[in-house]
Protein backbone atom coordinates (compact mmCIF):
# COMPACT_ATOMS: atom_id res chain seq x y z
CA UNK A 1 0.00 0.00 0.00
CA UNK A 2 1.31 3.44 -0.96
CA UNK A 3 -0.08 6.40 0.96
CA UNK A 4 -0.53 9.62 -1.01
CA UNK A 5 -0.04 12.75 1.08
CA UNK A 6 0.11 16.46 0.42
CA UNK A 7 3.35 18.28 -0.16
CA UNK A 8 2.59 20.29 2.99
CA UNK A 9 3.90 18.19 5.85
CA UNK A 10 6.28 18.34 8.75
CA UNK A 11 6.52 19.02 12.44
CA UNK A 12 4.00 21.60 13.67
CA UNK A 13 6.74 23.58 15.38
CA UNK A 14 10.36 24.50 14.85
CA UNK A 15 12.91 23.91 17.54
CA UNK A 16 15.88 21.91 18.64
CA UNK A 17 15.32 18.43 20.06
CA UNK A 18 17.26 17.75 23.23
CA UNK A 19 17.62 14.92 25.73
CA UNK A 20 17.53 11.14 25.32
CA UNK A 21 14.03 10.99 23.83
CA UNK A 22 11.60 13.38 22.18
CA UNK A 23 8.15 13.15 20.65
CA UNK A 24 7.70 14.55 17.15
CA UNK A 25 4.28 15.01 15.58
CA UNK A 26 4.15 14.81 11.78
CA UNK A 27 1.10 16.39 10.16
CA UNK A 28 -0.02 15.89 6.55
CA UNK A 29 -3.14 16.03 4.39
CA UNK A 30 -4.34 12.58 3.34
CA UNK A 31 -4.85 12.41 -0.43
CA UNK A 32 -5.69 8.69 -0.71
CA UNK A 33 -3.79 5.47 -1.34
CA UNK A 34 -2.72 3.09 -4.10
CA UNK A 35 -2.92 -0.66 -3.56
CA UNK A 36 -0.66 -3.43 -4.91
CA UNK A 37 -2.75 -3.62 -8.12
CA UNK A 38 -2.30 0.14 -8.70
CA UNK A 39 -5.91 0.98 -7.80
CA UNK A 40 -6.43 4.43 -6.33
CA UNK A 41 -8.68 4.82 -3.30
CA UNK A 42 -9.63 8.39 -2.33
CA UNK A 43 -9.33 9.45 1.32
CA UNK A 44 -12.25 8.98 3.69
CA UNK A 45 -14.50 12.00 4.17
CA UNK A 46 -13.61 13.80 7.38
CA UNK A 47 -14.13 17.17 9.03
CA UNK A 48 -10.40 17.43 9.77
CA UNK A 49 -7.88 19.16 7.52
CA UNK A 50 -4.77 17.14 8.42
CA UNK A 51 -3.79 13.74 9.75
CA UNK A 52 -1.17 13.43 12.47
CA UNK A 53 1.32 10.70 13.37
CA UNK A 54 3.27 10.82 16.62
CA UNK A 55 6.81 9.42 16.59
CA UNK A 56 8.94 8.93 19.69
CA UNK A 57 12.60 9.43 18.92
CA UNK A 58 15.03 7.64 21.24
CA UNK A 59 18.82 8.01 21.37
CA UNK A 60 20.69 4.72 20.98
CA UNK A 61 24.42 3.91 21.13
CA UNK A 62 26.15 4.53 17.81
Amino acid sequence: MILIVSNDWGPPYEGELTGDSNDVELGYADMGKIDSELRYTPPRKTEFIKTGVLYQLVAVPA
